[in-house]
């Protein structure tokens, strides 16, 4: 009968340890012990601007926020705008498409602290613009069909622009890709139709490579847009790109001359108001930035 009472008890333990709790509308789950996971599972009931904390308290403790479950705010449809605290740190392969669907989804603060984004926004058919974080060194499937899209900051450090990562994205007309990337995935870029102008900084033209089956083989990133875009690179690699598949099916390759960007950076002056993008703005709208808080005004 002690195994029956051992059993029992794990059971327990497995259960309270699973146990999930609401705070301020949105679920959560843990081990209790240490942090907490998002847990919202296609919550449909939340709606508008979402601010996740960096903490939750349950039972008299305070546990950290530090990661989502897989699908955490997928088809959320009426979320207009979420801040994601630095707490969140997004290392694992089995985390990704947070925000699968959320067609409402307008504006996005990332915490600085995510390494990782794996189908992220694929489908957030309202998004329009949206800066990565630094510390992202991997990016998968992330803004695929996001058909507003038409301003995104990609960082430094970033390696590889994953499978379809920016797949039908039509009203992106730019993207620059820092110096760091040395991969872009299959269609990584397809159908972005009304992209103008491709800039890639890395000095060595960066493989295009997929897998078909069991084999691995070149790939073309920019199908259908390769002839009608631009591509700029550095001007003592030129000659690279012109030789190397798929960046040499661009009809226009030109050096970069200018890679300097006009930014201003978000300082902590109560009457300056910023952008989440980081640009300055006359007058707070919706999601904004003021003495390096980030606010929300309605419109």
């Amino acid at each position: 009968m002690k195994w029956l009472a051992v059993i029992g008890l794990m059971v327990c333990m497995t259960v309270s340890k699973a146990q999930e709790i609401v705070v301020d509308g949105i679920r959560y789950y843990g081990d209790w012990m240490e942090s907490a996971t998002i847990a919202a599972f296609q919550d449909t009931g939340l709606s508008g601007d979402i601010i996740i904390p960096a903490g939750i308290s349950y039972e008299g403790r305070t546990y950290a926020v530090t990661k989502f479950e897989r699908f955490a705010f997928s088809e959320c449809r009426h979320i207009r705008s979420v801040v994601i605290p630095a707490s969140v740190n997004e290392t694992l392969y089995d985390c990704g498409y947070e925000f699968y669907n959320c067609t409402s989804l307008e504006e996005v603060v990332l915490s600085p602290n995510m390494q990782m984004l794996q189908g992220t926004f694929m489908g957030c058919t309202s998004l329009q613009r949206i800066v990565i974080p630094e510390g992202v060194r991997y990016m998968d499937y992330v803004f695929a069909n996001c058909a507003a899209l038409r301003d995104v900051t990609l960082p430094e450090g970033l390696a590889e622009v994953g499978r379809e990562c920016f797949y039908g994205c039509l009203s992106l007309t730019e993207i620059t890709l820092p110096a760091s990337v040395t991969s872009v995935g299959t269609d990584a870029f397809a159908f972005c139709r009304g992209l103008e102008t491709v800039t890639c900084k890395a000095a060595v033209p960066p493989s295009c490579l997929g897998k078909f089956g069991p084999r691995i083989v070149a790939v073309n990133p920019f199908h259908d847009i390769a002839l009608q875009a631009v591509l700029y690179v550095p001007a003592d690699a030129v000659e690279s790109y012109r030789i190397t598949y798929p960046w040499s099916e661009f009809y226009s390759i030109r050096p970069i001359t200018d890679t300097s960007v006009e930014k201003t950076e978000p300082d902590d002056d109560e009457n300056v108001f910023y952008a989440p993008s980081g640009h300055r703005i006359s007058a707070p709208s919706g999601l904004y930035i003021q003495g390096g808080k980030v606010r929300y005004r309605t419109q």
